[in-house]
């Protein structure tokens, strides 16, 4: 795959996951899902469910919440904060397995310690079982070492460098969640990312790692030509998208929009995997009795 290729799907996997269609609040499917969400509306009603816990179960794709809540989530990141620090923790603990588990073969050690480090920690959110995971962060991080030394002349170079974007978000996926147990405060300069904010970045590199685990179904690689052309608006619109303007369009733009159009397709299937898992792991808590 030429490197531009990569570069365009690399930046499709990373920008801002789950957007939702504005419109209309969404119909429930079934009766069952009706009356899922007229009960999760009464424990909101009622002070036994919290709104920001709906909001971010309706961000998260769970279709009650969505019917329930009778409109999109403007402000995710504000819903994910209010809902507390251990809602954003669990979310990227789920987005980090998913990422784990394309990692492809044995995950080494502290990937799997760090992730039961800060499985500890939920079950007691203590300052004891926070510890274990600032040291289990530093022993991610120094995986990432030995990620970069690839000889770029080498034959295997090409499939070497996609195994390290792969594996590079494995880490970078596991160390934010290790990273997250210590960063409750969003309000003081010196502490870490808020969770808030983390959550976005490893949702980002789960879809990713998705959509490289499903490359066979992934769209034909586009022209140069195309590659380059979709490139410009991330390069500050230089000297080619200047030229563009004005021009009439030819069969490069419509490569171009084919192209796109079916990365999109193929990006939402794979957000859709993602998501189920996601929702399968923490739904259940966000809207229980805990």
């Amino acid at each position: 795959m030429p490197r531009s290729t990569a570069v365009l799907i690399l930046l499709l996997a990373l920008t801002p996951a789950l957007a939702q269609e504005e419109g209309a609040p969404p119909a429930p499917s079934s009766p069952a899902v009706a009356e899922e969400a007229a009960a999760l509306k009464a424990r909101v009603a009622a002070g036994a469910l919290p709104p920001e816990r709906l909001e971010v179960a309706a961000w998260l794709g769970h279709e009650p919440a969505q019917v329930a809540l009778g409109r999109e989530v403007e402000r995710p990141r504000e819903a994910l904060r209010r809902s507390g620090h251990e809602a954003g923790v669990r979310i990227m603990l789920a987005a980090a397995r998913v990422t784990l588990a394309r990692w492809g073969g044995e995950a080494p050690e502290p990937l799997t310690g760090a992730l039961g480090a800060v499985d500890a920690w939920l079950a007691c959110p203590c300052p004891e079982h926070a510890a274990p995971c600032g040291a289990a962060e530093e022993a991610v991080r120094a995986l990432s070492e030995g990620l970069f030394d690839i000889d770029l002349g080498a034959p295997d170079a090409e499939e070497r460098l996609e195994d390290m974007e792969r594996r590079v978000q494995v880490v970078l996926a596991v160390g934010a969640v290790a990273l997250a147990v210590r960063a409750p405060v969003e309000d003081q300069p010196d502490s870490p990312m808020p969770v808030s904010e983390l959550v976005g970045h490893v949702l980002g590199n789960a879809v990713a790692a998705e959509m490289h685990a499903a490359r066979a179904d992934r769209p034909a690689d586009p022209s140069p030509e195309a590659a380059g052309r979709m490139l410009e608006p991330y390069m500050g619109g230089g000297h080619g998208g200047r030229e563009r303007r004005g021009k009439p369009r030819d069969a490069v733009d419509d490569e171009v929009e084919r192209w796109a159009e079916a990365m999109a397709r193929f990006k939402a299937a794979c957000q859709a995997r993602v998501l189920a898992e996601l929702r399968a792991a923490v739904v259940p808590w966000l809207l229980g009795a805990n």
